[in-house]
């Protein structure tokens, strides 16, 4: 029921037919321990996570339609064309409480260490952006320290075919790459639950994604919702 009204609503704001997608297959780690119930939703990203390319963002976003499904409210956080210290600071300005906390960010940080840039060269410049991942789940800890988290990595950027002016688009793969590997290992040592969008076929489906290939649009967002809501559920 909760799913259907989170359809329901996505139709409704989008002002569109929603097509039927089958169950998310996205790749997840959960943690060991149940995580407390929650009743709000929190967004922490960059115009993904704000919901850039639907209709009425912050609204349309993923996080807001996932919070639907799940019957509970939501803030999103979001900044649009953010960098992560950006986020990382953003959340340092919330108050803490209790919640469930979906965190995308890095790729603006991928795409701007590939312009000009070859493959290595662009893994060396985005290895210099790591730190700010870093800072990023220190805020989420210091602020958050009893939410649950969800960690959302960065698709595949080359194989996405995502627009970054001058970008390769092996370097925007290599560089994707190893901003995923931080996230991984960042979601492991704090016990967050991953959705690993740079793994799985289901997240490059193109008529899902705007003509630049970063934001997700009606059908995208709802995969991501969906992904969001399996992850939600407390380990067993």
């Amino acid at each position: 029921m909760r799913e259907q009204r989170g359809v329901r609503a996505l139709r409704n704001l989008f002002g569109t037919r929603v097509p039927s997608i089958a169950g998310s297959a996205a790749t997840t780690q959960h943690p060991t321990a149940t995580a407390p119930r929650h009743g709000l939703v929190v967004g922490i990203g960059d115009s993904i996570t704000w919901g850039a390319s639907t209709a009425e963002p912050p609204v349309t976003s993923y996080v807001a339609v996932a919070a639907t499904m799940l019957g509970v409210a939501h803030v999103n956080l979001a900044l649009d064309g953010a960098f992560t210290a950006a986020i990382a600071a953003s959340v340092r300005r919330v108050a803490a409480h209790d919640a469930l906390a979906v965190v995308n960010a890095g790729t603006n940080d991928v795409g701007v260490s590939c312009r000009a840039a070859t493959p290595h060269a662009a893994v060396e410049a985005v290895r210099r952006r790591l730190p700010d991942a870093d800072t990023l789940f220190a805020a989420i800890g210091e602020r958050l320290p009893r939410a649950r988290v969800i960690v959302v990595t960065v698709r595949d950027l080359g194989r996405a075919g995502a627009y970054y002016p001058d970008a390769p688009a092996e370097s925007l793969t290599a560089a994707a790459h190893e901003w995923n590997a931080r996230m991984r290992t960042l979601a492991a040592q704090h016990g967050a639950t991953l959705i690993d969008l740079e793994r799985s076929a289901e997240w490059y489906v193109r008529d899902e994604w705007d003509p630049s290939g970063i934001h997700p649009l009606a059908t995208g967002t709802l995969r991501l919702a969906r992904a969001v809501t399996s992850a939600a559920q407390p380990a067993t």
